[in-house]
């Protein structure tokens, strides 16, 4: 991997998979986030069958990415969403 990017994957999540969290270019301030699910930091589902539960898992989980690198949500400059 080049030296200009860096796996940015906190100690607030269980691996989910073989992929990385994140990605952050160290050459600039660039993080590039993968899909998150509603997984809690021990690997298991939040909110079976509750789609309000999940969103919150979600986005508690993109929050605590973005603060493990200095980052909130204000900075957050695109997002897509798959439901």
């Amino acid at each position: 991997m080049p030296k200009k990017v860096r796996i940015s994957d906190p100690q607030v999540f269980q691996p989910a998979s073989p992929y990385s969290l994140g990605i952050k270019s160290t050459g600039g301030r660039i993080l590039y986030i993968s899909g998150q699910v509603a997984l809690d930091c021990n690997g298991h589902l939040v909110g079976k069958e509750n789609i309000e539960a999940q969103t919150r898992q979600v986005f508690l989980n993109l929050i605590n990415l973005l603060k493990s690198e200095n980052a909130s949500l204000k900075h957050v400059v695109k997002m897509t969403s798959f439901l």
